[in-house]
């Protein structure tokens, strides 16, 4: 199937599940039929996509709300949903991914932000952002290499609790790593990078309080 088709396919999966979605609030039926529509791919996507949520929307009340919180938050729950589109199963692997499965998985962000073009509003609002979400603050992330402070307020929000997301829920492969081993990797990743926004870094301590 190509990338054409995977997006059409899960862009279909996903109204459909949001269609039948019981919640009143749209953000939880957003919730429910991101995780749907996702399936098996991966364990704990629930847990990761709120903890994504509840990380960003913090950041964003800390530095003011520079970003609508509504559409931040459903950025947060969407920034994955273009791993569904990606056929070849290379997330969850216990290992070093080679250089052709990296590519497929970078692929993820550039299909999702297409399924949020095509479900409309209030998504395709949000789709630079989930097309974004893995962008560095020194240029290396991808898909577009934005670097610095030309990074959106929501792409810095999101790229940090994504990682404090991903390292603080437990994989087919592993456990949650302790709050300890979070902020060390963080710290890690920072003087190596620096792949997060420096101003953020000074509440990577509450963020990670979010997440017991």
């Amino acid at each position: 199937m190509d990338a054409s088709l995977s997006v059409a396919f899960v862009v279909t999966q996903f109204k459909t599940h949001l269609q039948h979605a019981h919640a009143k609030k749209l953000t939880d039926r957003v919730l429910l039929a991101a995780v749907a529509t996702y399936g098996d791919k991966e364990m704990s996507v629930r847990a990761h996509l709120t903890l994504v949520a509840r990380g960003s929307l913090f950041l964003n009340e800390k530095k003011g709300n520079p970003v609508q919180s509504s559409s931040l938050c459903l950025a947060a729950l969407m920034h994955d949903i273009g791993k569904a589109a990606v056929m070849d199963n290379v997330f969850g692997l216990p290992r070093t991914l080679s250089p052709e499965e990296d590519i497929i998985k970078r692929k993820h962000t550039v299909l999702g932000g297409q399924i949020c073009q095509k479900l409309g509003e209030p998504f395709i609002s949000v789709a630079p952002w989930v097309r974004g979400h893995h962008e560095s603050w020194n240029g290396s992330g991808y898909p577009d290499g934005l670097k610095g402070e030309t990074i959106p307020h929501a792409l810095r929000f999101l790229r940090l609790a994504d990682v404090i997301g991903a390292l603080r829920i437990s994989r087919r492969y592993r456990a949650a790593f302790s709050l300890e081993e979070s902020f060390e990797i963080l710290q890690t990743m920072q003087r190596n990078g620096p792949v997060f926004d420096p101003s953020l870094m000074p509440f990577v301590d509450d963020l990670l309080a979010l997440t017991k």
